[in-house]
């Protein structure tokens, strides 16, 4: 038997979520369930005084890094709420303009001013160039900031993806700029994956329990990332991100579960994320290729 270890993302070390009694960031969970380690990382720090959220959404992408200069993901999407799955395709492409942050009232950096500067193609598709935004809370207020233009390409189930994202296959990107010479190379895409969540006990009455489990592969780790959305806003937050190996089958730390405050939410979020990570094969470190299969799951809190 293996210990779970707690991490706290740099971002948010030493907070805990809104009104819960968090488990300590160094404190190791015992866990009958898994064989072998699970990362735990708390995701979102105080929901109730969020400095930046620039979406949480079944792109499986809960915060932009800010390592890169230029960063390209794409990702393979289902959703399933109340037994109906719909599934999608996204593609989206940040180049920033590092020279200019933008940073959070405390002084965090948030994220950088971005530039287009040149075609992005998907397959010899073209990307759409779109306002990219972020939110923060600045004196008690929701800023709405506009950081220039991205690149996004998306698909909601319709024939077009087909050409678009196929699972454990390869997507062909194709980046000319207008003032150097043209990138292109083939994107690696993992393997499907489909989930399914068992939830026993009840949040109110602090024993609730939940068993996630999917289709295993040969991939080396499977990220699992838990969310809440709010009773009244609707607004999701993701809570804790679980890092285990693909093997199928994982059983949440109850502890996490019901450290969740069972007012403010009424739905559950448990996102699948089997990925692939690398940066471009011709040597440029600054353009990091993330490339995902996702399978979302909404509930009902019981």
């Amino acid at each position: 038997m293996k210990n779970l270890k707690i991490y706290i993302l740099l971002l948010i070390t030493g907070l805990t979520i809104y009104g819960c009694d968090n488990p300590a960031p160094t404190q190791l969970i015992q866990d009958s369930s898994t064989q072998g380690q699970v990362k735990v990382e708390v995701v979102t720090k105080d929901t109730g005084n969020v400095y930046y959220n620039n979406g949480f959404d079944t792109t499986g992408v809960a915060q932009q890094s800010t390592n890169y200069s230029n960063i390209i993901t794409v990702s393979g999407t289902k959703v399933t709420r109340e037994d109906e799955t719909t599934e999608s395709a996204f593609a989206q492409v940040l180049f920033y303009d590092t020279s200019h942050p933008i940073k959070s009232p405390m002084g965090d950096t948030l994220g950088f001013l971005t530039m287009s500067p040149g075609i992005v193609m998907f397959n010899g598709i073209p990307a759409l160039q779109t306002p990219y935004r972020i939110r923060y809370n600045g004196n008690g207020l929701q800023i709405d900031t506009l950081l220039g233009q991205q690149y996004l390409l998306i698909d909601n189930g319709n024939v077009f993806s087909r050409l678009f994202f196929r699972y454990n296959s390869q997507i062909h990107f194709q980046y000319i700029p207008r003032k150097t010479k043209p990138i292109s190379f083939d994107i690696p895409t993992p393997p499907e994956i489909t989930g399914k969540v068992k939830l026993t006990g009840r949040l109110s009455n602090k024993n609730l329990n939940a068993v996630v489990q999917w289709d295993k592969s040969s991939s080396t780790a499977v990220e699992l990332i838990i969310g809440a959305i709010t009773s009244d806003s609707k607004d999701t937050y993701p809570l804790f991100k679980l890092e285990s190996k693909d093997n199928g089958s994982i059983t949440v730390p109850s502890k996490l579960l019901n450290a969740i405050p069972p007012k403010r939410y009424d739905k559950l979020v448990f996102t699948l994320v089997r990925k692939i990570e690398t940066n471009n094969p011709e040597g440029d470190s600054n353009l990091h290729v993330l490339s995902q299969s996702i399978h979302t799951i909404i509930l009902d809190i019981p």
